[in-house]
């Protein structure tokens, strides 16, 4: 449900991660909601964008998600930025 509403000039696996990011995000308190995911979720998604949030903040990537706010690639470090591929 996330995932619709993310911004879709964000390459594929960006709006993934964020997408499961921001789903666990909210069901955080919700223990019993929370969905079961394979381990390789959290290496493919959930650690690229945790690394993300430490170096933006939450705000900012929450525009990122819904199409407010760009960022540059040269901004990222060299692993991220063929990682995510920010423009399309």
């Amino acid at each position: 449900m996330v995932y619709v509403v993310m911004h879709d000039g964000l390459h594929e696996h960006l709006r993934e991660a964020l997408a499961w990011y921001f789903t666990l995000e909210i069901l955080k308190s919700y223990r019993y909601a929370k969905p079961t995911y394979p381990s390789w979720v959290i290496d493919l998604y959930l650690q690229p964008i945790r690394y993300l949030v430490r170096m933006f903040g939450i705000e900012l990537t929450k525009g990122l998600a819904l199409g407010n706010v760009d960022v540059e690639d040269s901004l990222l470090p060299t692993e991220y930025r063929g990682y995510f591929y920010l423009s399309r």
